[in-house]
């Protein structure tokens, strides 16, 4: 686990790693199935695992670093948005399956930032994200976040496909902060609840 201070001391060295270098809408979604009990089981105890404040530290972080990987990415090209947009329906088709859309969520947010040449910066995403995967399995078990997410990440596809960098970080930005604080939130509240058991 990543531990408090990290985003500090990842911000302060962020000048130096980021030196300047010369809609299609979810269809069907009231018919997506709902998560598997067993994984749903899973899924909870594992959110008794999970730190509420490691969550406020880690999305702020990378919602910073993705976003600037963005903004010096060079145009996507074809086969990139086909890729980006491949990994968004892995995204939609594994509805149900919370473990199946946080590494389809994974890989599109890998392959938004895969090309932005610089090495310094994708080294710091990377254990930021490989983190971040729990916290997204719980996210997943919502169908209306999932959906959420496979919309959001379609509109930062189609400024990427409009050679619009400056909008699709802004989409990115948007995209960590739809959904996280409110994980954050449910996790609080389960930690809270089980203090007050222990208390009581």
């Amino acid at each position: 686990m990543l531990t408090l201070g990290f985003a500090a001391g990842m911000t302060a060295g962020l000048a130096r790693i980021a030196e300047p270098r010369d809609r299609a809408r979810l269809r069907g979604v009231g018919a997506a199935p709902e998560p598997d009990v067993r994984e749903l089981i899973a899924r909870l105890r594992e959110a008794d695992s999970l730190d509420p404040a490691e969550l406020r530290e880690l999305n702020p972080s990378l919602l910073i670093l993705e976003a600037l990987a963005v903004r010096e990415s060079p145009p996507f090209g074809a086969d990139a948005i086909a890729e980006l947009r491949a990994a968004n329906k892995r995204l939609l088709d594994s509805a149900g399956d919370a473990a199946a859309a946080a590494l389809a969520d994974d890989d599109f947010h890998r392959r938004l930032t895969a090309d932005c040449g610089n090495p310094r910066l994708l080294e710091v995403v990377d254990p930021v994200r490989r983190a971040m995967l729990a916290y997204e399995r719980v996210y997943m078990l919502s169908p209306e976040r999932l959906a959420r997410s496979v919309d959001e990440h379609e509109a930062i596809v189609a400024a990427l496909e409009r050679g619009d960098h400056a909008r699709a970080a802004e989409l990115v930005r948007e995209n960590f902060m739809s959904g996280m604080p409110e994980v954050e939130a449910q996790l609080r509240e389960r930690r809270d609840a089980g203090d007050r058991d222990l208390s009581g």
